[in-house]
């Protein structure tokens, strides 16, 4: 599953992120899928595998104007349909 996933992510350019819950992922079949899905995110062409706080480090270094990424700002532009009610 997590692997049909990714995929599915990766076709379309989006992230893909992972939440694994050690009472979960740690059961012995579960990791070895989770070897396996690793295997797999190496094997891909273009996938940036990275941490959170990397994520946020390349961002920052963006120049992103934060209030022009929030909705209201999105729905000033006319890339949403209309302001958030406030």
């Amino acid at each position: 599953m997590w692997t049909l996933e990714l995929e599915a992510m990766h076709a379309i350019g989006a992230a893909f992120v992972l939440t694994c819950h050690p009472f979960l992922s740690g059961r012995p079949a579960r990791a070895r899928a989770l070897e396996l899905l690793i295997d797999r995110m190496a094997a891909l062409p273009g996938l940036w595998i990275t941490t959170v706080g990397e994520v946020a480090q390349h961002v920052s270094g963006l120049g992103l104007n934060p209030a022009a990424m929030s909705a209201a700002g999105l729905a000033r532009r006319g890339l949403l349909g209309r302001a958030p009610v406030t």
